[in-house]
Parts: C-alpha cells; structure tokens; sequence
C-alpha cells in the first residue's frame, strides 16, 4: 500500500474511532468536548482533525471516573469506621454505667459476648468491602482489555478489507496492461503482414 493509500486508510480508521467515542460521551450524558458541542463535531468536515482532542478529553473523562469511583468506596469505609467506633463507644459507656449500677451480675459475660460476635460480624462487613474494591478494580481492566482488543480487531479487520481491495486493484491494473500489450502486438503483426502484401503486389 502507497504512502497516500495507508495515509487515506488511517484517516478513515481514525474518523470511524472518533465517532465512537463522541457517541459514548453523548450516551454518558456530555454536551461538549472541551468548548466545542458534540453536535459540531459530528457536522465538522474534517473530523479527523479533532480526533487527538476527542480522544484525550475521553481518556481524562475516564480518569475522573475512576477517581471518583475510588473515592465513593474510600467514603463508605470511612462511614462504616466512623460507625463501628460510635457503637463501640456506646458499648463501652453502656458496660460502664451497667457495672456502676449493678457491681456483680452474671450478665456480664453475656454482654461480652454479645460484643464480640457484634465485633466480627463488623469486621466481615469491612472485609467484603475491600474484596469488593479488588473485584471492581479487575473488573474495570478486563473491561478496558476487552475494549482495546477489540479496537485492534477492528482496525486488523479495516486493513485486511484495504489490501484486499488494494490486491483486487492491482490485479485489474496489470491483466489490463497484458491485454494492451497483446493487442499492440497484434496490430503489429497484422501491419507488417499488409506491409508484405502490399510489397509483393
């Protein structure tokens, strides 16, 4: 494939990736890329000239995404930290002023043990939600991974169709620069016969 060919191929590639994108924004709620509308973008002319800024602007609306992901989990564990040492607290001075009214009780240890089990059953709940980070977090990667192996199959696909198309046309190119060249050769051949002819008349 010529220079111009691939140049014209890639552009293509690349107009087909920006529309994409811009249509994913638009699903996610966005109006603008930057100070430009959606809207302008996809009547633009030349599209590819706005894929760079298009594709940053996706990548760092992703990055925001993701922080903010981050900071919704690091806020609820906060909660549950802030929660958990409120009810142990209230355990705590509960326990106190029940051994300033009662000095023996054989509740006591039912007490403790019930803030025991209250205790672990608090420490599962943060346990699973730190799993739950580590599970979103793969999550996230195998769908970025499944995204870009399936913009590589696309683009394979696209250059596959391009010089398959390419091959057809240099085919076509040579078989009809065969057939010129076998039909000079005949008009030759029948011009030196008439000149022949015309010589022993």
């Amino acid at each position: 494939m010529g220079p111009e060919a691939l140049e014209e191929a890639l552009g293509r590639e690349r107009k087909v990736k920006t529309v994409e994108v811009l249509n994913v924004l638009t699903g996610k709620g966005f109006k603008k890329v930057g100070k430009r509308s959606i809207d302008s973008l996809h009547k633009s002319e030349d599209l590819t000239d706005h894929y760079d800024e298009v594709i940053e602007y996706y990548k760092d609306v992703l990055r925001k995404e993701k922080e903010q992901v981050e900071e919704d989990k690091k806020k609820k564990l906060r909660e549950v930290e802030l929660w958990t040492r409120a009810i142990r607290e209230e355990e705590k001075s509960a326990i106190e002023q029940h051994h300033k009214e009662n000095p023996v009780d054989a509740n006591t240890e039912a007490i403790k043990e019930s803030m025991a089990k209250r205790r672990a059953a608090e420490l599962r709940e943060k346990q699973a939600l730190e799993s739950a980070r580590g599970v979103f977090e793969a999550h996230m990667a195998e769908a970025m991974e499944g995204r870009r192996r399936e913009w590589e199959q696309r683009r394979q696909d696209f250059k596959g169709e391009q010089m398959e198309a390419l091959k057809g046309r240099i085919l076509e190119h040579a078989n009809g620069e065969r057939r010129k060249a076998r039909n000079d050769q005949i008009a030759k051949r029948r011009a030196e016969e008439w000149r022949i002819k015309e010589a022993k008349i």
